[in-house]
């Protein structure tokens, strides 16, 4: 189990990273990890029949990196810790740092320091692992990973298939779909089809069927096969005109046609797999099966009606299952949508942020991302909602804050949300309008509900047979013992009936004539058993029960009052006060909402942070003194703020202007003044500017060694794109230390050298003409 979730990790790791970097202690069988002419498993003894998969040619070698790939699964899986990993890492430097010390005293050269170094070697292989990630002694070539370590995953994946489940199959094959087209290769693809066919009919749980969909939706649906052949499509077109037989050769659509009728049929079958799927997961099956139909020629006339008809029954389903959600229901598909649908995006896209409007835009938007397929189906029950007054204020901004991910900008929420921060109620609407729209979600409950009570029907079907069974059984036994059954069973009723009965009669109420003419005695003996009576029966919570609706509707005026006269921005968090203010300027109405916000971020001035500071300088004009106020606060707490804020506190700084030298502020100022020209606040200097320059070059010196190279890259970006001009983005980069920004450059230039070798392989593949078939036989 360790070596299968490590599988699936390593490679989802390598997917979003381009090159892997390990934490492990360097083994002996490390030594090979050079770079070698790889040829294919075929050259192997044992693994012939998995031809066409990348690994070494010696059997040896395979066998030491087989053995350094399991120790590195289970030290990488998610049960182990990272102290565990640390200490090992430390014991193992401890280990060399003595075995040297031993060596040079047999020598006899003992260096007067020795024992110093010995008693903290410990400490220092600690301290070298916070500095720096890497533990060999050599830099990993850089096709290390293309070339070996990916290779031997796969070869893993081919050995260890026959022992995975269906939902370890589905991990894995997702965590290796995500590798591009080039990296992949088709032996494993195969190996993972054919352990799916093996077991698609073991499948009897929701999460087993949502396994199987992923892994048909990326290798088994047209679109993996197609992107896979992109590359050797010219190749393929010069074989098919030398050759001798073009007829015979036809090319596959890349669509298992057997396994999205087996699905069909298994979820057709069996009663508990559709309603265990959530909306979100009866989408991702409409949407695997409407891709496979979309290839042409992948299914038959009749098999493409039946599997049309099978789709038109789901979404059926997906539409009863929308009209039953609730609005809170809904903010959280909204909220799935937006997390998932928007890291599917490239981040070009994400950084444009360009808003859709209107129906044929989202439709665009949907065409460009499949996952967010069941977005404008969630939205017209978002408007049914929004329409009948159902969300509260801060559902609304949650919504209008999860579609403005997803570059959305949704007219109907974002007025609602105005009109509410301004009058603090919802706006008026037309209560024909929304009389029809309850008519309407009333019709589809009562259809949901029909559903519903058919199967309730048919599990009473099943019922009522099992206990005609048992009364079978029951009648083979003597009378007499029938009728003592019976006589019990009423027995328990009618006591059961009396009990009920009993406890809506009695009441709470105590004489008080007698107990002021009891003894204290008896006073203290009746106390307790009244006591107890309330305790068995519940009497009190009867009677505050009784009592809440009265207090309710006393409240309820006293709270309308307090609501009215305070405004609903003054009485929000300073967080979501400033996520607001981003928001609404993201979508260009912060001007609409910016008198009624200013109040309350002067009052809350001495509580932003340095995330909130950073927000508030994107937002508002480039001359407000709250920007001042806030940046001379947080600056005074610079020794004692942590990295992430750090940085954050830097991007505000810079995007103010307070981190120039003293010659180029006076231009950065120049053009924030043309800037806020037509704004009526006046530009203020940040106060003590130089010190606050000085500040942070010290700061960043004394946390180079938390820094990573992908901060300082962040960092490098953002000041490019605050600084007027390019002389103030270099004067900028020279508050980064000088070392990490020497790594920085080397880094980038070997990411170039490595895009420019594999461009020129690709070039070299595509002009190489292809043998004919002849020759190649």
């Amino acid at each position: 189990m360790q070596q299968q979730g490590g599988a699936s990790c390593l490679f989802s790791r390598i997917a979003g990273v381009p090159r892997v970097v390990f934490r492990n202690p360097p083994t002996s069988a490390f030594a090979f990890a050079k770079e070698i002419n790889v040829k294919p498993l075929s050259s192997r003894g044992r693994g012939a029949a998995a031809s066409g998969v990348r690994t070494p040619p010696a059997a040896p070698r395979a066998a030491a990196f087989s053995a350094v790939f399991r120790r590195f699964f289970s030290e990488s899986s998610a049960n182990t810790r990272a102290a565990e990993s640390l200490a090992s890492n430390s014991d193992y430097l401890a280990a060399e740092s003595l075995k040297k010390a031993q060596e040079s005293r047999g020598n006899g050269s003992v260096d007067a320091g020795a024992d110093a170094a010995l008693s903290t070697a410990k400490e220092r292989g600690k301290q070298d692992l916070v500095r720096s990630s890497r533990v060999f002694k050599k830099r990993l070539p850089p096709n290390f990973v293309s070339e070996t370590f990916i290779p031997h995953l796969e070869d893993q994946i081919i050995h260890m298939a026959p022992s995975f489940s269906v939902v370890q199959l589905g991990e894995v094959g997702a965590a290796y779909g995500r590798l591009p087209a080039t990296l992949r290769e088709k032996e494993v693809e195969k190996v993972l089809l054919k352990h799916l066919r093996e077991n698609l009919k073991h499948v009897h749980t929701p999460e087993e069927v949502l396994a199987v969909v992923s892994l048909m939706e990326l290798f088994f649906s047209g679109d993996a096969a197609a992107a896979a052949d992109g590359q050797q499509q010219q190749q393929q077109q010069q074989q098919q005109q030398r050759s001798w037989l073009p007829a015979l050769k036809r090319r596959s659509s890349g669509v298992e046609t057997d396994l999205f009728l087996q699905l069909q049929q298994k979820l057709q079958q069996e009663t508990g797999l559709l309603p265990g799927l959530s909306l979100l997961n009866l989408f991702s099956v409409i949407r695997c099966y409407s891709k496979a139909l979309a290839v042409p020629a992948a299914f038959t006339q009749q098999q493409q009606q039946q599997l049309q008809q099978f789709l038109q029954t789901l979404r059926e389903k997906a539409d009863l299952l929308l009209h039953s959600h609730r609005p809170e229901e809904l903010v959280a598909i909204v909220a799935s949508i937006a997390t998932y649908g928007t890291a599917a995006l490239p981040q070009q896209q994400q950084q444009q942020q360009q808003q859709q409007q209107g129906g044929s835009s989202i439709g665009s938007l949907v065409s460009r991302n499949p996952h967010m397929a069941v977005l404008p189906h969630v939205l017209q029950q978002v408007d049914i909602h929004l329409k009948l007054d159902n969300f509260s204020f801060f559902q609304i901004f949650q919504l209008l804050h999860l579609l403005q991910k997803c570059s959305i900008k949704h007219k109907l929420l974002l007025e609602e949300c105005i009109y509410f921060l301004h009058n603090g109620s919802y706006s008026p609407k037309q209560q024909q309008q929304q009389q029809l729209l309850r008519q309407h979600l009333q019709q589809q409950q009562q259809l949901l509900q029909q559903q519903l009570l058919q199967q309730q029907l048919q599990q009473q079907q099943r019922h009522e047979r099992a206990q005609q069974q048992r009364q079978e059984q029951h009648q083979q036994l003597q009378p007499g013992e029938q009728q003592q059954d019976q006589q019990q069973q009423q027995q328990q009723q009618q006591q059961q009936q009396q009990q009920q009965q009993q406890q809506q009669q009695d009441p709470l109420k105590v004489d008080t004539a007698k107990l002021a003419q009891m003894d204290p005695a008896e006073a203290s003996e009746f106390i307790k058993a009244l006591g107890q009576r309330i305790r068995s029966k519940g009497l009190l919570q009867q009677q505050q029960q009784q009592q809440q609706p009265q207090q309710q509707q006393q409240q309820q005026p006293q709270q309308q009052q307090q609501q009215q006269q305070r405004s609903v921005a003054e009485g929000l968090p300073p967080s979501l006060l400033v996520k607001i203010a981003w928001c609404l300027n993201q979508l260009g109405e912060f001007e609409r909402v910016e008198r009624v916000l200013e109040k309350p971020i002067l009052r809350a001035a001495a509580k932003f942070g340095a995330v909130e500071f950073a927000r508030l300088v994107q937002t508002l004009p480039p001359g407000a003194p709250v920007l001042d106020l806030i940046c001379s606060r947080l600056a005074a707490t610079i020794p004692q703020m942590r990295l992430f804020d750090f940085l954050f506190f830097v991007v505000g700084a810079a995007k103010l202007g307070c981190l120039y030298t003293p010659e180029l502020r006076k231009t950065a100022a120049a053009a924030a003044a043309t800037a806020a020209a037509g704004n009526a606040l006046l530009l203020r200097p940040a106060a003590a500017a130089a010190d606050l320059r000085t500040l942070v070059e010290n700061h960043f010196m004394e946390k180079k060694e938390e820094i990573t190279l992908s901060q300082v890259g962040h960092l490098e970006r953002v000041f490019k794109q605050i600084a007027p001009s390019q002389q103030h983005a270099q004067d900028l980069l020279l508050l980064l230390p000088p070392d990490l920004l020497q790594q920085l450059q080397q880094q980038q230039q070997q990411h170039q050298r490595h895009h420019r070798h594999r461009q020129q392989q690709q070039q070299q593949q595509t002009d190489t003409p292809a043998a004919p078939t002849g020759e190649a036989a």
